[in-house]
């Protein structure tokens, strides 16, 4: 249990220090971003192979490294980080029979869906992000017990509903579907924002 512990906090540390490296005023981020990706996903395949982790792990290094990727240019395709998230979803979701606990696990999968957006949009992909932006709001809208998700992830559907309308307006001068999209976003976006990275 300490070891499985440690190596969690290992890669979170790594994860940690790819997105300051990619969200911040740093050279030769599409170099050194993926390196430090890479380290974390090796760290969690060992977790789960060697000390019983959870594909949760995997999860996490896909939805985190999404989140660095979109903030590095040229833009990364996110098309095989969403299949590794998708996988490791549908593992963590069968590991327990809880209800809770796969809501939680589609929830993470909305979040990765949405860096996956982002990164449609750094890609001016209108297809593919139309899409991502479709699958993160089915997965961060889900109704629990739990009380509807936390604040952040109500921000993120926010977050979301914006950068669809972005996605249009900017991609393809859609200005009235944009405007929908915008329209549904402020209400949300307008609330005091969560202390999360997400809404800096």
């Amino acid at each position: 249990m300490v070891r499985r512990s440690a190596r969690r906090a290992l890669i979170d540390a790594h994860l940690a220090v790819a997105n300051d490296i990619a969200w911040g005023r740093w050279q030769r981020k599409s170099r050194v971003v993926p390196m430090w990706i890479t380290a974390a996903s090796k760290l969690a395949d060992r977790t789960i192979s060697n000390d019983s982790g959870s594909p949760e792990l995997r999860l996490r290094v896909a939805r985190e490294a999404l989140h660095a990727l979109a903030g590095v240019q040229p833009p990364s395709d996110p098309a095989a980080w969403i299949r590794t998230a998708e996988q490791a979803a549908t593992a963590a979701a069968n590991q327990w029979d809880d209800p809770l606990w796969s809501v939680r696990i589609r929830r993470q999968l909305g979040k990765a869906y949405f860096h996956a957006l982002q990164l449609a949009h750094n890609r001016g992909d209108v297809a593919e992000g139309t899409h991502y932006g479709q699958q993160a709001l089915a997965n961060l809208a889900i109704e629990s017990d739990d009380g509807g998700g936390t604040l952040e992830e109500r921000y993120l559907i926010g977050l979301v509903q914006f950068q669809m309308g972005a996605l249009l307006a900017v991609h393809r001068e859609d200005h009235d579907r944009a405007v929908r999209w915008y329209d549904l976003a402020v209400p949300i976006l307008m609330q005091p924002t969560p202390a999360s990275p997400l809404a800096q």
